[in-house]
């Protein structure tokens, strides 16, 4: 898949199969995770991937879901299969805005070239996760998390004509309004 399709084939998925990842797809989209670029590379993020189911189902209830979906419920069976968490080093720096998109960018189009999707959240209950996941709050900043799993579920993009909001359709498939392009970009 080349990086024009994996940009246009990723989209936020919040239904996946109860099906396992192997390590190898794992190990390669945390190889390009690392390539994430950084100002003065310092590098300062790291990474925990999350596959014990246990530590999945502490994550899985710290989330939300679907913020414009009211009540929105995800059954256990389509629970996402892993998890990237993403921490920054307070010990390199403190500042991880630009670090932490492009390397959420990186691994979710990583993951998309697998034929695997994601999800990014932050976590609601970010506090909670801290002891779950053996992170020192005084060193470690807990940032993203990035669900990932087989889609269970299609998402569509639509022009953005009434709103942002993204609802799902008669087949429980997302529809995600975007911008158009003459909306966004402008040449001078």
């Amino acid at each position: 898949m080349n990086v024009m399709d994996a940009i246009r084939s990723r989209r936020s998925i919040r239904k996946f199969q109860d099906r396992k990842i192997s390590q190898e797809q794992l190990d390669r989209i945390m190889e390009a995770a690392r390539y994430y670029p950084c100002a003065a590379n310092l590098q300062p993020l790291q990474f925990l991937v999350v596959t014990d189911c246990s530590l999945c189902n502490e994550i899985f209830s710290s989330l939300k879901w679907a913020g414009y979906l009211k009540n929105y419920q995800m059954e256990r069976a389509h629970r996402p299969i892993a998890y990237l968490v993403l921490i920054g080093d307070m010990q390199i720096s403190n500042h991880f805005e630009f670090c932490a998109g492009a390397a959420v960018a990186e691994l979710m189009l990583a993951a998309q070239a697998e034929g695997i999707a994601s999800c990014c959240l932050q976590p609601a209950e970010k506090n909670r996760l801290y002891p779950v996941l053996g992170l020192n709050p005084d060193r470690q900043e807990l940032l993203y998390v990035i669900a990932l799993g087989y889609a269970a579920q299609e998402s569509n993009v639509i022009p953005m004509e009434t709103g942002c909001r993204y609802y799902l359709d008669e087949n429980g498939g997302f529809v995600v309004p975007k911008r158009s392009l003459e909306d966004t970009v402008f040449y001078l």
